[in-house]
């Protein structure tokens, strides 16, 4: 039974007779698992140890007057199939493993066991040696989390929450585990993937991690440098792309960029336009991160030449537009930046001619262009409308993204408790997700208004610390400008005009090396503070 568990990553109700029924049919508690040679003479020893166990654990017992739990009979009904035992007996196992420390139970209220890690491991290992009998015990495992699990619901509902997506994913898992890749990729598609193509895992929860986790599984080895084992070219591709936005989104962008190419490269084979210009779109967020300006928009024209070979052009250029747009802004040409958001704006109005503004990432980045013109009236109104669409589609990134842009609206109002209560909900909502960028971004807007503005050190220290490390181990540059200006207030607030002066000036060097217009003028103004005061 030990070896069978091992093969679970869960906690899983060991007392339901449905549950002993779908894992085991039949079977004894350990796997036939096929006898080494030196377990010939091992296994009298073992027996014996055991007997000299039992033995002392009795003697143990009465001389401290402790209830025995188990019958003198049971160790000998335990060797029967374990979907056979009786509840008395079954519990009375359960009872002993959980005394020896084999098992611990997770939940007071619900049965719910799983081994010790290091005992885990150990039966993992010992159970890896049986392929055939490793490969049966995922399968029958995939099939009780599709066919038994307990599900909070059939359907999928409006919006996800993670415990209800688990069954699925350990489905997904287990079935990658027993070799079956498509069958794997298509309870993916069913449970884990919306009808609008909608990974529910990242795109609504943020998930980020548990999307990875699965995604290596379709690898040999979980190595990703290596092929997907499924069978269409297509798929191949497509897994090679989620592998690397998961990637992206966590903080890897260098092993991203190399997955996003190789899924290019098959999809241009293919020809499947559609998938080329989402690839693009994802290199290009890439390349903002990453204050490689020059690459997103290069790779923004080859988007561009690609749709037009796209039979359902509008209904994805008005993105590739806006990201045209947000680079321009980035690298101040603002003029050039105004007329590509309305060229999107009125793509977008085309396809979806309800919509009043920009939505969603394009929508956040439409919204930052307008508070750098201080247009701050239309920004917010850019804004809340964007809330309620991603409110709709339960976009937790993007409702973060809104919240943050509200958050440097109002400091630009100094309206600063407003602006706190905007920053905070901005920060709680992306803590509840795996999602890199967004928590940096999040994380380097509150650290500089608490230090520009209201002149909290502490507050801007903890934020902005946290946010550099995040992006000097991610290599994004253009985030790790946009801190450093923050530092710099935070020194020059705390009264230390060099240290302000050094990182002001290493922000605008990284942002002259970058294209980064609005890192220079950000550092510019720290710099012209600090001009004037005596530097030791």
């Amino acid at each position: 039974m030990l070896t069978v568990l091992s093969a679970f990553r869960l906690p899983v109700l060991l007392e339901k007779h449905n549950f002993r029924q779908a894992i085991f049919q039949g079977e004894t508690g350990a796997p036939k698992l096929p006898s080494r040679i030196r377990s010939v003479w091992l296994k009298p020893l073992i027996e014996l140890f055991d007997k000299l166990r039992d033995r002392i654990l009795r003697l143990y017992d009465r001389i401290f007057k402790r209830e025995l739990s188990e019958s003198p009979r049971l160790d000998h009904k335990l060797q029967a199939p374990v979907d056979t035992l009786n509840h008395k007996v079954f519990k009375a196992m359960i009872t002993r493993l959980i005394k020896t420390r084999v098992l611990r139970k997770d939940s007071q209220t619900v049965a719910y066991y799983s081994l010790q890690p290091l005992i885990r491991a150990h039966y993992l290992e010992e159970f890896k040696k049986s392929p055939d009998c490793f490969r049966q015990t995922h399968q029958r495992i995939a099939d009780y989390y599709l066919n038994y699990y307990p599900k909070i619901t059939e359907s999928i509902p409006e919006q996800q929450r993670i415990e209800n997506l688990l069954p699925f994913v350990e489905a997904v898992h287990h079935l990658c585990r027993a070799g079956e890749f498509d069958k794997a990729w298509h309870i993916f598609g069913e449970r884990l993937i919306s009808k609008g193509s909608t990974d529910l895992l990242s795109n609504e929860l943020g998930a980020w991690d548990i999307d990875l986790d699965l995604y290596l599984d379709f690898f040999p080895n979980r190595d990703f440098t290596q092929e997907p084992q499924v069978t269409r070219i297509k798929l191949k591709a497509v897994i090679l792309h989620d592998t690397g936005l998961a990637l992206h989104y966590l903080g890897s962008p260098n092993n991203s960029k190399l997955l996003y190419k190789r899924a290019m490269s098959t999809m241009i084979e293919l020809e499947e336009w559609i998938e080329v210009n989402t690839i693009l779109m994802n290199l290009i967020t890439l390349y903002i991160d990453c204050g490689a300006l020059k690459s997103a928009t290069t790779s923004i024209q080859q988007a561009l030449s690609y749709l037009v070979r796209s039979s359902n052009q509008a209904k994805y250029q008005w993105k590739k537009m806006a990201y045209n747009a947000w680079v321009d802004c980035l690298k101040g040409d603002m003029e050039a930046a105004g007329e590509s958001f309305q060229i999107a704006e009125d793509l977008l109005h085309q396809v979806e001619p309800d919509v009043l503004f920009l939505y969603s990432n394009p929508g956040v980045c439409y919204a930052d262009y307008l508070i750098r013109l201080k247009e701050l009236d239309k920004a917010r109104q850019v804004i809340e409308e964007n809330i309620k669409i991603c409110r709709q589609n339960y976009w937790l990134s993007d409702i973060s993204s809104c919240y943050r842009c509200l958050g440097d609206l109002c400091a630009e109002e100094q309206q600063n408790e407003a602006a706190k209560q905007h920053y905070q909900e901005a920060l709680t909502i992306i803590r509840n997700t795996a999602d890199r960028p967004y928590l940096i971004q999040a994380l380097s807007a509150r650290g500089r208004w608490a230090a520009k503005y209201m002149q909290d050190v502490e507050t801007a220290q903890t934020d902005l610390n946290e946010a550099l490390n995040y992006a000097l181990s991610a290599g994004f540059r253009l985030y790790e400008a946009d801190i450093r200006v923050g530092l710099a207030w935070m020194h020059y607030t705390r009264g230390d005009a060099n240290r302000a002066k050094e990182e002001a000036e290493r922000a605008r060097l990284m942002s002259e090396e970058m294209g980064y217009h609005w890192g220079q003028v950000d550092a510019m103004e720290v710099l012209d503070k600090v001009v004037g005061v005596n530097l030791r």
